[in-house]
Formats: structure tokens, sequence, C-alpha cells
């Protein structure tokens, strides 16, 4: 089996150096480089490529946010899972509009194997905390209700479910006894009805809605 490659940026040197010393225990992940900041993990990038990185947020010379901004710009094939503190609101959603895949804190090791192969397998993974951070953001900001004003099939609903559970569409396809392609076709239909162009846009835009709960 190929290994995912990650890269970590994290400006403690002593958790990082715990963290990867854990990580190496893992037998599908290859933690390929780490940097003390984005500036530095910038610098790696040009001359090599992850498969997803690992980012702190707040960090010196260059912070997680401007980080993940260049990295989604520049290497949009890299996926980005970031480092949160959950309470923390205005850090997840500014990270979500970037188009972080998924969030885990720093007491949530144990979790970290699952979610990025989750990420890795094309999957957005959202821990209940961040799920409810965003859904009472867009509570907020948005004009909700519990009315999709898009035609929707109990197919179409079932998938939608299981993209806002962050499942990957190898995990969709056995709930619907369908293939991974097949559940990417289903997926690009559905960024059409909703008039997305990715899956982070189709989990804000669906996520207004009382038939996701």
């Amino acid at each position: 089996m190929t290994k995912i490659k990650v890269a970590i940026a994290e400006d403690n040197a002593r958790f990082r150096k715990a963290f990867l010393r854990l990580m190496k225990l893992e037998p599908d992940l290859d933690f390929v480089t780490e940097a003390g900041n984005g500036a530095d993990l910038l610098l790696q990038l040009e001359s090599m490529t992850p498969d997803i990185v690992l980012l702190d947020i707040r960090m010196p010379v260059m912070d997680g946010f401007e980080a993940a901004k260049i990295i989604h710009k520049t290497y949009p094939q890299i996926k980005i899972v970031a480092f949160t503190q959950f309470d923390l609101e205005e850090n997840i959603i500014e990270m979500s509009k970037i188009g972080v895949k998924s969030f885990v804190g720093k007491n949530q090791m144990e979790e970290v194997p699952r979610i990025l192969k989750i990420v890795n397998e094309g999957g957005v993974y959202y821990p209940d905390k961040v799920a409810e951070i965003i859904s009472a953001y867009l509570k907020r900001n948005s004009s909700f209700s519990t009315i999709c004003p898009v035609s929707l099939t109990e197919l179409d609903v079932t998938i939608l479910q299981g993209i806002c559970k962050g499942f990957s569409s190898t995990q969709i396809g056995d709930l619907i006894n369908k293939s991974p392609r097949t559940v990417e076709k289903y997926r690009n239909e559905l960024y059409q009805k909703f008039n997305v162009s990715n899956q982070q846009q189709l989990i804000v835009e669906i996520s207004k809605w009382s038939f996701l709960k």
C-alpha cells in the first residue's frame, strides 16, 4: 500500500517532535518534512509535494491562515488539515472559508491517522464541535431555511448527509451500494445542482437546511 505523504508545520518544537515520534508507529503515514512556520513550509514545498499538510494556525513569521491561502492557490492538489482550539470560533470559520479539509485538537492525537486517511480519500471531516460552530455561524450570518430550494431525490439526500459527515467516496459507495467512481459522478451532479465548484462550498451551502440534521 502506498503511504500517505504528510508535511507538518508547527512552531512548538517539543510538541512537533513528540507528535512525529507517535506518528512513526503508523504504517500508512510517511511524514516527509517538518517546519516551524508557514514560510519555512512553503520553501520546502518548492522541492517536494506531500498529499496532506498538517498546519498549525498560530505561528511566527507566517501563520497558518496565510500559509493555507498560498498552498490552496499554488498547490491545489495538496489537502490541508488544521490544528485548532475548538473554543476559537474565528479560527475555524476563517480556515473553513479557505478550504481546509479537517480540524484536529492537539489533545486528540489518536484521531490524526483516521482523519488523514479520510481526507486522503477525498473526504472532509469536521468533528462535532467544529460542525456545531459552523452551523451556529451560518444561522447568524445567512437566511437559514428549513426548506431546501433545490429539488433532491432520496439518494441525493443520503449522499449529502455522507458528505457532511466527512465520508469518503468509498464509504458513501458502501452506504448506497455503488462504486466510488459512481459516487464521484453523483457528487459532481450535486455541485451543479447547488451551483458550487468544490466540496467545501457544497458543505457550506447545504448546512443551511434541516434535512442534514
